[in-house]
């Protein structure tokens, strides 16, 4: 039946039908009249129609279909339900998918390449088929969407920083002893808008400072070792930590380790040797086991009980303390074992306890801890511990060597910087005191 008040002409088509014509389209169940031009449904949903350069939309049910042949740069497109997707392109990058029919809390399929090529908009979401992970631009960073931490994956846009920065030197956070500082004693010593920030800094292991570069560019580094501890008579005769320094390229995809050397400890009574000087670490990496070293500065050797002088952290090398880190045969009696640690290797206490050894950059380079002649400890760091009156050997890229004997003083630990370095220099000074690292972003 029609009803129409001016003469009805063939408009709609398949089926044909004039305006105002209502028909039942069995296929979809749902009762339609043509409008001049299309056929119209007659329960709310409305219909649409693919238009050449334009768009098409079509809802029924719950279901929609979505077709385009562009999508502008700062278009973003959110859509619920089920959907079938045509073609697709995604901030200028060709996407096929003929025929797929998805839920649409699947968004775009990109490869990291592909990713890095588009202009998006804050709030895109991609899925990464490099990783298998979903990320979302934040304005000028993509970031990985769960996880404790988010994975930050680039500035995405040259010069932008993720906050603030010049330059910063991390210390040993006023704390003093073969442990390091915790990170509530680091970010009460810091005054930055950055470390209360959990993106940018944070701390999982004692003394192991995670910090992420706020941008892409070179930086350069300087780092302190540790000095030793004294034995003989007075501050003047023990090893002072080694410098060094470089310029790397560093950016926020990746924390960066930092652990500053501690200070080994001064002979508590005449005649007793001094604990090994903690080296001071950075590497690429949140994990201690796996982290890349980017550079370390060896601690300095404690002096012994009768003589002046502790050895200077080295410049690189073995500091005699590899590879068994026993320190080399002529140096250490069996008696008078004390050396540093190093990357890998714990040092040997005069006991030979475990629970007493400097222990290693991969586990968590607490210092050395002797069980007898007032129990003399090293520095965080690696720092050795002695007997009674040898001195202990620095912690570093492999430890120093204690003396063997109370007549000889404990060597440095090593020094290192990797090859990566676009400039470095292993002699940039020593150092008298705890260590430090530092960093400085360069125009």
């Amino acid at each position: 039946m029609t009803f129409a008040t001016l003469p009805a002409h063939a408009a709609c088509t398949n089926p044909e039908g004039d305006e105002g014509e209502q028909v039942f389209n069995s296929l979809h169940s749902v009762m339609q009249f043509c409008d001049g031009t299309n056929w119209v449904r007659m329960d709310g949903f409305g219909a649409g129609k693919w238009v050449q350069g334009t768009g098409f939309l079509y809802r029924e049910r719950g279901a929609v279909a979505v077709g385009t042949n562009t999508v502008p740069a700062d278009t973003m497109l959110a859509v619920s339900g089920r959907a079938r997707v045509d073609s697709l392109q995604v901030q200028g990058q060709d996407k096929p998918t003929t025929n797929f029919i998805t839920d649409l809390s699947r968004v775009p399929a990109v490869t990291t390449m592909e990713r890095n090529a588009l202009t998006p908009s804050t709030g895109l979401m991609v899925l990464n088929t490099d990783t298998n992970q979903i990320e979302v631009y934040i304005g000028a960073s993509w970031v990985v969407i769960g996880g404790t931490q988010n994975t930050w994956l680039g500035t995405g846009g040259d010069g932008y920083e993720l906050y603030n920065f010049t330059s910063h030197i991390f210390t040993n956070c006023g704390v003093s002893g073969r442990d390091g500082p915790t990170l509530s004693d680091c970010r009460a010593a810091y005054s930055t808008p950055w470390d209360e920030n959990d993106e940018f800094y944070y701390m999982t292991t004692l003394g192991y400072q995670l910090w992420r570069p706020p941008v892409a560019g070179t930086y350069r580094i300087r780092a302190a070792g540790a000095r030793g501890g004294y034995g003989f008579n007075g501050s003047a005769y023990t090893g002072d930590g080694r410098i060094v320094e470089g310029t790397v390229e560093l950016d926020p995809s990746e924390m960066i380790i930092i652990a500053v050397g501690q200070m080994g400890q001064d002979r508590l009574i005449d005649y007793y040797g001094g604990g090994g000087g903690g080296g001071t670490f950075i590497a690429r990496g949140a994990n201690q086991a796996t982290a890349e070293i980017l550079m370390v500065a060896g601690g300095g050797g404690a002096s012994n009980a009768y003589t002046r002088y502790g050895w200077l952290g080295r410049y690189g090398g073995n500091g005699h303390g590899y590879p068994s880190n026993f320190g080399d045969v002529v140096r250490d009696w069996a008696n008078y074992r004390g050396s540093g640690a190093s990357i890998t290797g714990e040092g040997i206490d005069y006991n030979n306890n475990p629970h007493h050894r400097a222990k290693p950059f991969r586990q968590n380079l607490r210092g050395g801890q002797k069980t007898d002649c007032y129990l003399t400890w090293g520095g965080f760091g690696g720092g050795g511990t002695p007997h009674c009156h040898n001195g202990a050997g620095g912690g570093g890229y492999h430890g120093g060597a204690a003396g063997h004997d109370h007549r000889y003083s404990g060597e440095g630990g090593g020094s290192y910087i990797n090859p990566s370095f676009l400039t470095s220099n292993m002699d940039a000074g020593l150092n008298h005191n705890h260590g430090f690292v530092e960093v400085e972003l360069l125009p």
